[in-house]
C-alpha cells in the first residue's frame, strides 16, 4: 500500500517542518510544503495533484477555506485534514462533516498534533 501524496499548508516554518517530519516518520515519502495558498496552488499546478492537504486554520495570514475552494475547483486536492485550535463547538461541527469545500474531510487535529492522532486520521484515507 502506498502512502498518499501530501501537502502541508502552514505559514509558520517551524510548525510546518515539525508536521512534515511527523508525516515522514509514519511513512510519507512524497510531501509538498507551502507557506501560503498561492505557493501551494503553484506547486500543485507544476507537480500535480495531492491526495491529502493539511491546512492550518489558526493562521491569520492564510485563508484556508479560500484555498480549499480553489483547489477543489481545480481538482488538485482529494481530501483535507484541518489543523488548529478551534472552539469546541466548531471542532464538533467540523468533526461531524464528511466533506468541506467539495473535498473529503478526513478529520480535525488540535495542536500540538500527536503522532497517534495523525496516523488515525490518515488511516481513514483509502489508497
Amino acid at each position: 500500500m502506498a502512502f498518499p501524496r501530501v501537502l502541508v499548508l502552514e505559514n509558520q516554518g517551524f510548525a510546518r517542518s515539525v508536521l512534515v517530519r511527523m508525516l515522514q516518520r509514519i511513512g510519507a515519502r512524497d510531501v509538498l510544503q507551502a507557506s501560503d495558498g498561492e505557493n501551494a496552488m503553484l506547486q500543485m499546478h507544476l507537480l500535480g495533484k495531492v491526495d491529502v492537504v493539511f491546512c492550518d486554520l489558526g493562521d491569520r495570514g492564510l485563508d484556508c477555506f479560500e484555498f480549499l475552494n480553489r483547489a477543489s475547483q481545480s481538482s488538485l486536492v482529494g481530501s483535507v485534514v484541518l489543523c488548529g485550535e478551534l472552539q469546541p463547538e466548531l471542532q464538533r461541527t467540523l468533526g461531524q462533516k464528511s466533506s468541506l469545500a467539495g473535498l473529503r474531510l478526513l478529520g480535525v487535529l488540535s495542536h500540538p498534533i500527536q503522532l497517534r492522532a495523525l496516523h488515525r486520521v490518515l488511516h481513514g484515507f483509502t489508497y
